[in-house]
């Protein structure tokens, strides 16, 4: 099989490997073995947090999780950090979190069924195009948006995002003549 890598050449497809027993036990079981013992609560913000991608940004995902009060979402963030699957860090782009290592990201995100992980992509892609993310990165919002679109299989949505996102990445490539 020919797995994908992203950017550092990692393994993309890890989480796909783990639900088809490619991985050694041992290091499969370490992987569920984070999400054992959590609370339903828990495991939806880790889910969303998932779906948003590796660097999770807090505006976005509390305005993702829709009526879930924020106490009880940053509940369940102190308890994914506590349990060492989520860091807290900020930056330039504001304040979020990131997960501990990619491998418990695509856990979660391949466990989800395909009507959840839809509708979870469509709730980022909601509170991307609702101006959770502030105008902090607007350079990147445009293709954030597109994928999650897809992700949810709303192309009306999509296809507008794609071209702005093209258009950005133009401008960005552009020579200044």
């Amino acid at each position: 099989a020919t797995w994908r890598r992203s950017r550092s050449g990692a393994s993309k497809s890890t989480a796909a490997r783990i639900a088809v027993g490619l991985l050694p036990p041992t290091l499969a079981g370490v992987v569920r073995a984070r999400f054992d013992g959590l609370d339903e609560q828990v495991r939806d913000a880790l889910r969303l947090a998932a779906t948003i991608g590796e660097r999770v940004e807090y505006p976005l995902l509390r305005a993702a999780a829709g009526d879930v009060e924020e106490a009880s979402l940053e509940r369940a963030l102190r308890e994914a950090i506590g349990r060492h699957i989520l860091v807290a860090e900020s930056g330039p782009w504001g304040f979020g979190f990131r997960f501990r290592h990619e491998l418990l990201r695509e856990s979660l995100e391949s466990e989800m069924l395909p009507s959840q992980r839809a509708a979870s992509h469509a709730a980022v892609a909601e509170a991307i195009h609702g101006g959770a993310l502030g105008s902090a990165t607007p350079q990147g919002n445009a293709a954030r948006l597109a994928r999650h679109w897809i992700a949810a299989g709303d192309w009306p949505h999509a296809l507008p995002a794609l071209v702005e996102a093209g258009g950005q990445a133009e401008a960005a490539m552009a020579y200044p003549e």
